[in-house]
């Protein structure tokens, strides 16, 4: 398993947990190995995380760890270009406008104003 795999993994244990204990009441004993489980996946995930080279926005390693925190949303997954750009095509001369979307960061998500390279309906 990768480092994020684990991440996700332990927030499903974690969730599975949960279920255990509050609708049945029933599996102390159980809810604690799956808890044992989770803390496990995510001492492995913290370990490939620390062992990770600090990466540029954009880098596949960067961005299966923010996939993996922060789910697989395109808004949340799409990398935060250095310098504007259009979403959908990649145009560095512009002009743009805001699409009404925002980058993590909170800058806003900017498209072609006229002749965007990206086929109807704004998707590469």
């Amino acid at each position: 398993m990768t480092g994020p795999e684990h991440y996700r993994r332990a927030e499903e244990l974690l969730v599975e947990a949960d279920t255990i204990l509050r609708p049945n009441d029933e599996g102390p004993c159980e809810a604690d190995r799956v808890i044992a489980a989770a803390q496990v996946h995510a001492t492995l995930a913290l370990v490939a995380a620390t062992a990770l080279p600090t990466g540029r926005r954009g880098t596949a390693s960067r961005d299966t760890w923010v996939m993996a925190v922060h789910g697989s949303s395109e808004k949340d997954t799409t990398p935060e270009p250095d310098l504007p750009e259009c979403v959908y095509c990649g145009n560095h001369k512009g002009p743009w406008r805001p699409t009404g979307d925002r980058y993590a960061s909170g800058a806003q998500v900017l498209e072609c104003v006229t002749n965007c390279a990206a086929p109807a309906g704004g998707t590469a």
